[in-house]
């Protein structure tokens, strides 16, 4: 139950830096030069909050 809930979190927090992106690429003037920043940095987060959520589902895995 623990680990399906963490990952719905990940999900969750996954589709809210997407709509994130939308909305910043929608309002830049320059759209494609922004969305792949975008991208490159939601990339980033989303590697930082894997490493964040995945330490503890390890140290739960491995007890």
């Amino acid at each position: 139950m623990v680990q399906v809930m963490v990952l719905v979190q990940v999900a969750n927090a996954v589709l809210n830096m997407a709509i994130v992106g939308l909305q910043v690429t929608t309002v830049a003037q320059d759209a494609s030069q922004n969305r792949e920043r975008v991208m490159q940095v939601g990339i980033v987060l989303l590697i930082l909050i894997l490493k964040h959520r995945a330490s503890p589902i390890l140290v739960f895995l491995n007890k």
